[in-house]
């Protein structure tokens, strides 16, 4: 799909140098493209550095906000709801690559992502705090299902948890290798 829409570019750019002054206009705009390209992957909001046109023309407003930090803090389980997040990062328990960061309509770029936590000084750092109690405790099912071949499958059901958390925990548990009792659906502790 990008070969085909290089080519018509391609057809474009030489049938404008033809037209006096138009070749300067053509590489005007195809390095703002380039840029563009560059400067969404460091936002965060195209996969690639190298995605067609067509990805950065179908861009909507969704895509800028799901990179605010107050998105990004529900999303990585931090709090329970959007509303939550924001009142988190509002009262300053929010660090951004160790930067505490007020503002929730902060845009999170691609190398941040994995630098949101909670700030050292805050009571929700703490592991024990009730809240963080609250946050682990909302899976509410983790079941084993089918034995094909050697390994069964894992899934999480859960309603508050968003898609990425669930997804965080399969991987997990997959990766701990936590055994599970499938009548009691508790772990049996043997990990590695």
């Amino acid at each position: 799909m990008a070969k085909v829409n290089q080519e018509k570019l391609n057809k474009i750019w030489y049938k404008a140098a033809s037209i006096p002054f138009s070749s300067k206009i053509l590489s005007s705009v195809f390095s703002f493209v380039s840029q563009s390209r560059k400067k969404l992957y460091k936002l965060g909001i195209l996969e690639s550095e190298d995605a067609p046109i067509d990805s950065i023309l179908s861009l909507s407003v969704e895509n800028f906000l799901d990179r605010r930090l107050q998105t990004m803090v529900y999303r990585l389980g931090l709090a329970r709801t959007p509303y939550e997040a924001r009142q988190l990062i509002v009262h300053r328990h929010i660090t951004v690559k160790g930067r505490v960061v007020t503002i929730p309509s902060y845009h999170v770029m691609r190398g941040e992502e994995s630098e949101i936590d909670y700030r050292p000084g805050s009571p929700y750092a703490n592991p024990d705090h009730p809240m963080r109690q609250d946050l682990r405790g909302r899976v509410v099912k983790v079941t084993t299902t089918g034995t094909s071949g050697t390994e069964p499958a894992i899934s999480v059901s859960s309603s508050s948890l968003p898609p990425e958390v669930a997804e965080e925990l399969v991987a997990e548990v997959v990766e701990e290798d936590v055994e599970i009792d499938e009548e009691s659906g508790s772990e049996s502790g043997e990990t590695s």
